[in-house]
């Protein structure tokens, strides 16, 4: 399985709760921009699954658009709200058919989940950061590998 593991883009600082928190006008640009890195790559997720706050939603809606999915092919989950358990994610992820699958969370569930998945270290995530790991067999049993972390400061966005 190809795993990317992608932290929400910047978000407002005030909203009537921190799960109505929504992008910014930069963050939705900077998420686009990513979106479009990925597509040119060849990097598409057969499948999206996020977090259920505003924030996650809005980046993962904007990364199913930008590598041209369609609304099926993303799934909103508590498993990936703020506080998550990655041995329920990982139950999450055998029980989807899809190869290649996108995360969309939050700090610190997305180093969490990089970490699970890698077998140890610890990723430093900023906003719209993505970590690419490959997993051969069961996500629950075996240690997968970090291919490149990227972020958009690093691609000049």
């Amino acid at each position: 399985m190809d795993l990317y593991i992608i932290r929400h883009g910047i978000a407002a600082d005030l909203a009537p709760s921190d799960r109505e928190r929504p992008l910014t006008p930069p963050g939705k640009e900077q998420m686009r921009q990513m979106a479009a890195w990925l597509a040119k790559q060849g990097t598409i997720p057969q499948k999206i699954i996020s977090s259920p706050l505003v924030r996650a939603v809005q980046t993962a809606e904007i990364l199913r658009d930008g590598v041209g999915l369609d609304a099926e092919d993303m799934l909103i989950s508590n498993i990936m709200a703020p506080g998550a358990d990655p041995q329920k994610l990982c139950e999450l992820l055998e029980n989807t058919s899809a190869q290649s699958v996108a995360i969309v969370g939050h700090a610190p569930d997305v180093q969490v989940y990089t970490s699970f998945f890698a077998g140890g270290g610890w990723l430093s995530f900023g906003r719209a950061n993505i970590a690419s790991l490959e997993i051969h067999g069961s996500p629950c049993a075996e240690h997968g590998l970090l291919r490149w972390f990227v972020s958009p400061r690093m691609l000049g966005f």
